[in-house]
């Protein structure tokens, strides 16, 4: 009887391990399965896993922690809510993995992706970026994204894109990080994949992110940076180790699979993903670029929106109810008189849009993506204003303007 009782034991246990198996590997999802197809190598490692393996070395490596976190988990200083804008401040980050590879890179002073040093600013006039994961260079290294790109001709140029970022969020970063006088350029970019749908599922519902548009609100962020920084890089280690604590050493994947269908269970219609925005976030959000615009002007910059498409529009997919908005969207920025850079006819001469993408796959751009969509912001600051121009540093022996 006993004998029996063991061979149950460890066949049981044997069909518990290749059920881990292959959740492990059906939670690794299409991505996985594209690259094993393509011949391209794939880290199976979980995000988590990556940055707790850098801190064996270095404690200085985090997940990105997004300004939406802080949406649905209020953060207070003081007793009084702040909503922070950037990431960790000062250290190393581990990005998303939809090419084989964790993307890593250095956030600056103030949580942003730039080079350290970026903050306080110095010189006269500054190209910024504002946006989401694409402006942020989600899920390449540093060096690839279109800020990086652009740092190759002009020499003053400034990441705030964040990821999870939607255009209240975004107008807020104007409001903080743009510094009245010392401003030449803002490209807006808007992302059709997201944003009218992260305004209904998250921004226009908070009461904080509602006031910038009211005319001269601010949460005095720069001037509070050292307080600002020590809680959310507090917020992020208690997150990282009430992750580590709470990691699963037997059967890992087994019981996460049982962790997300009791949260589907509980959680029934909660889930972001599923929020489509329509035609009244489009009057929203033309009203947020109006006073985005209007701040820009105030601080004597140039004011310019990026229209960024998603693979299934170059890729010839199923569009999503936001892209499809694509043409009201164009005109009723138009009749803002702001500038538009559409990137929709350069990146679709592309004789391969599709290689554009992380193993052809619904995502963000490949670093070949983001290099042309920074020459093409190159190609419209060579046929802008003269005098502005001038004001922008470039690199040695190429000219600002020819």
């Amino acid at each position: 009887m006993l004998k029996n009782l063991l061979i149950s034991l460890v066949s049981l246990t044997l069909s518990l391990l290749v059920a881990d198996w292959v959740l492990g590997r059906l939670a690794l999802g299409p991505v996985f399965a594209k690259a094993k197809e393509q011949g391209v190598a794939y880290d199976t490692r979980d995000r988590l896993q990556v940055v707790f393996d850098y801190r064996r070395k270095d404690p200085d490596w985090f997940t990105q922690v997004p300004a939406r976190t802080f949406i649905k988990h209020p953060l207070l200083i003081e007793g009084k809510r702040v909503q922070p804008l950037g990431g960790v401040a000062a250290a190393h980050i581990v990005g998303c993995n939809e090419g084989g590879f964790h993307s890593t890179f250095r956030n600056d002073e103030a949580g942003f992706p730039n080079p350290p040093g970026t903050w306080p600013l110095q010189a006269r006039r500054y190209i910024f970026l504002v946006g989401d994961s694409f402006t942020e260079g989600a899920c390449v290294n540093e060096g690839d994204n279109i800020a990086d790109n652009l740092r190759k001709r002009y020499l003053d140029v400034v990441n705030l894109g964040m990821r999870g970022n939607g255009p209240l969020l975004e107008l807020a970063t104007i409001r903080e990080y743009v510094p009245r006088g010392r401003v030449a350029y803002v490209f807006w970019l808007y992302s059709e994949e997201n944003d009218l749908r992260d305004l209904r599922a998250r921004e226009e519902k908070d009461p904080l992110l509602v006031r910038y548009l009211e005319d001269g609100f601010t949460q005095n962020l720069w001037q509070r940076q050292g307080e600002v920084n020590a809680a959310v890089r507090a917020f992020a280690e208690h997150e990282i180790q009430a992750a580590e604590n709470s990691r699963a050493i037997i059967f890992p994947h087994l019981r996460d699979s049982l962790k997300q269908l009791w949260y589907r269970r509980y959680n029934r219609g909660t889930d972001e993903s599923d929020v489509i925005g329509g035609e009244g976030q489009l009057d929203l959000l033309l009203q947020i670029v109006r006073v985005a615009k209007h701040e820009v002007e105030s601080k004597a910059g140039h004011f310019v929106f990026v229209y960024v498409p998603g693979k299934d529009r170059l890729g010839g997919g199923t569009m999503s109810p936001e892209a499809q908005l694509r043409d009201k969207v164009l005109d009723g920025v138009a009749a803002l008189r702001v500038p538009i850079v559409d990137l929709v006819p350069p990146l679709s001469r592309h004789p391969d849009p599709l290689s554009l993408f992380p193993l052809r796959m619904t995502g963000h751009y490949t670093p070949d993506g983001y290099r042309m969509i920074a020459a093409t912001l190159s190609d419209f600051l060579r046929t802008g204003d003269a005098d502005s121009l001038r004001t922008i540093r470039v690199m040695a022996g190429v000219p600002a303007n020819r």
